[in-house]
């Protein structure tokens, strides 16, 4: 995993204004770079119990979505305070 490549994927989750290309994104970043770390995780301290397993899996990634689509609305947000400070000089 390239932690500098989830960055990147991360700004342009937050950045992109097209739904498709958006949700191309939310799907590597959750597939390719949040499962293998997720699923390592819940492994190592569920033991291996497969239906706790699935079920905090499944807890977490809901979670992560969330939090995800949250950080999407904040940067937008941000961005327009900027653009805002920007009308008055200043370099936001």
């Amino acid at each position: 995993m390239n932690f500098g490549e989830t960055g990147s994927l991360l700004r342009l989750f937050a950045q992109t204004s097209d739904a498709g290309e958006r949700n191309r994104i939310l799907s590597a970043l959750l597939t390719e770079h949040a499962e293998p770390i997720i699923s390592k995780i819940i492994r190592y301290k569920t033991r291996g119990a497969q239906d706790d397993g699935e079920e905090i899996y499944s807890e977490v990634m809901l979670q992560l979505v969330g939090r995800l689509r949250r950080l999407r609305i904040y940067s937008k947000h941000a961005r327009r305070r900027r653009r805002s400070f920007g009308r008055f000089g200043f370099d936001g």
